[in-house]
Order: C-alpha cells, then sequence, then structure tokens
C-alpha cells in the first residue's frame, strides 16, 4: 500500500481520489483515513479509540459555518487515525459494531 499525503489515504499505486500520482510509502505517524460516518457516530468512535490508546481526529464534511447553521445532526465526518494504529483500530471497532443478521429477518 501507498499513502496519498494529500487525502491522507492508503492506495495502490494513484490515488483515484485526487489522480494524484506522487504517492509514498506510509509512514508510523501518518494520519490514514478511517472511515466516514454522522457526526454523532463519529464522536462515539473517537470516544472509544481514545479510551483505547489510539489517537484519532476527525474532519467535518460541511465545515462549523454550515454545521452551526443546520444543526450537528445534519454534519458527517472524516475520522483518521495514525498508520501504525490502522489495523487495531479496525478490529476495535468491529467488535464494537457487529451487525446483527437477525435483525434483518422479517417476522
Amino acid at each position: 500500500m501507498m499513502y496519498c499525503e494529500k487525502c491522507m489515504k492508503l492506495v495502490e499505486s494513484k490515488c483515484s481520489n485526487c489522480k494524484k500520482s506522487k504517492v509514498r510509502e506510509p509512514k508510523v505517524n501518518d494520519p490514514v483515513f478511517l472511515l466516514f460516518e454522522k457526526a454523532i457516530t463519529a464522536a462515539a468512535i473517537e470516544e472509544i479509540l481514545r479510551n483505547n490508546g489510539i489517537p484519532s481526529f476527525q474532519k467535518g464534511l460541511l465545515g462549523s459555518g454550515v454545521t452551526a447553521y443546520i444543526g450537528y445532526n445534519m454534519e458527517s465526518a472524516y475520522i483518521y487515525v495514525p498508520y501504525g494504529e490502522l489495523e487495531r483500530a479496525k478490529e476495535l471497532l468491529d467488535n464494537f459494531f457487529v451487525h446483527d443478521e437477525s435483525d434483518d429477518e422479517s417476522i
């Protein structure tokens, strides 16, 4: 995997998001994209990560001005963690957000 500094994403060879072909090997502390969620869920995820010693930050989609105007419930956020913690963060969140297939069954 390679790292796009502009998008902070792991890519194969060229970033499909920004079309940047100059990517590099990721470093342990490089912030990498973890997931995209509604702001309220993102805040809960950041708390879970922090409580388990994984630093993270979120970047809002709309920005603080728009969010203040339309409300926090309408905001979504990108969540980033250090590259060295990415797999542990994914594993941790998989344990917290288990999809219950019985909810999908009709009665």
